[in-house]
């Protein structure tokens, strides 16, 4: 493949490097040279954007995309996300139910996102393994995961509770739910100690956890359950984060003596609500709550058709105190690291993936549109309008 050198008015290429004017060349799916000044090799294809931003492909940590239908029918259709048959099943994944057809990717692509996680539930105690995917185009499901990207999800609180309870199985109380992960955690644990061989696939990617071979998800939402779920990881000395948090902002005093790095779910603090956000009591303070306890925030749509609101929430949670550079970091840099994948997306340098978004202006403006999105230096979505001219 030949060498494609992209110009226009602004590159950003990370939340704290810009250039302008930006060249970025690219060759075989990887940036080979970016900058203000960026030799053209002679018979490069040339893409001037004009007076557009380029900006790293985004990136959303904890999306359905691909797993949980949309539209969706709750009478009728499987919801793929979140198996029911039993309330700890970490031996699942969301690879063999994953759909690369689905048209919630495509509008995804249309924002500039370029790659994401999809997340096993919420809905059980143990709902399974998570993997990240580029959203390239292909028939096959395959060729969109991201190797050694799967993370274990746990759900402490409501979700789980609720669902149990409706069914009349345990637990039905936060008393019994804590003692029974607890209980399965200590069993799988006992093994590890003992240099014994997991006997079955659920033991195998619990003691993985523990031996923080993989990442574990824990996701709580009230915030009388977020110390409980942070105690829950130390106390196993996992390698976890803190999902959902809708009401982080009731615990100013915990975040400022526990700062670490979190998924927020964005549903709750853009402009709509889902069904189960509107329980809970919740404020715009939780992104300056979260900030000023130096909180690394990593946000997520946490949706399926929705995840193309990602960057809008992001401009969003600015309007309501969160710092631009943070915002833009959370749908960048901050999932690139908790993916495991610094060392190939979330900014734009020399030797990184060419995935990457052409707007019009700030991308976290809802007044500006996305004109363009490449993954591995391929266009997956051009705006029917696209101005670009080619040289």
């Amino acid at each position: 493949m030949s060498v494609t050198v992209f110009k226009c008015e602004k590159i950003v290429a990370s939340p704290d490097c810009t250039y302008i004017p930006g060249l970025m060349a690219v060759e075989n799916g990887e940036i080979k040279a970016i900058g203000s000044e960026v030799e053209i090799p002679a018979g490069a294809e040339v893409v001037d954007f004009g007076a557009a931003c380029i900006y790293p492909g985004f990136i959303d940590a904890s999306s359905h995309l691909g797993i949980n239908k949309e539209p969706f029918d709750y009478m009728e259709d499987t919801w793929d996300g979140c198996d029911a048959g039993a309330p700890m099943q970490p031996q699942l994944s969301v690879k063999d139910g994953f759909n690369p057809a689905s048209p919630a990717i495509e509008k995804a692509r249309s924002v500039g996102i370029t790659t994401a996680y999809a997340a096993a539930g919420h809905g059980m105690l143990m709902d399974g393994l998570g993997t990240a995917f580029k959203l390239r185009e292909s028939e096959l499901a395959q060729d969109l995961f991201l190797a050694d990207t799967q993370q274990l999800h746990l759900c402490i609180g409501d979700y789980p509770l609720m669902g149990l309870k409706q069914m009349g199985r345990p637990p039905m109380t936060r008393m019994s739910l804590m003692e029974m992960l607890r209980g399965e955690l200590n069993r799988v644990k006992r093994i590890v100690e003992a240099g014994e061989d997991a006997a079955d696939e659920k033991t195998a990617i619990l003691a993985k956890a523990l031996r923080r071979e993989i990442k574990v998800r824990i996701y709580v939402l009230a915030a009388q359950d977020i110390p409980l779920a942070d105690a829950l990881g130390k106390e196993f000395a996992l390698d976890y984060i803190l999902d959902g948090l809708y009401e982080a902002w009731k615990l100013p005093a915990f975040w400022k003596k526990n700062p670490q790095t979190v998924l927020l779910n964005g549903v709750p603090f853009g402009p709509m609500q889902n069904s189960m956000a509107a329980k809970y009591d919740m404020s715009m303070d939780n992104f300056t709550t979260l900030e000023q306890a130096g909180c690394e925030i990593v946000l997520t749509a946490d949706s399926v058709t929705n995840t193309r609101m990602l960057p809008y929430m992001a401009g969003y949670a600015v309007g309501e105190g969160l710092s631009e550079q943070m915002a833009l970091a959370s749908i960048t840099t901050a999932p690139a690291r908790l993916l495991g994948l610094s060392d190939r997306i979330g900014t734009l340098e020399a030797g990184k993936d060419a995935d990457f978004s052409v707007y019009t202006g700030n991308a976290l403006l809802s007044t500006s549109k996305c004109l363009a999105t490449y993954v591995d230096g391929i266009a997956v979505y051009q705006d029917e309008n696209l101005g670009g001219a080619y040289a």
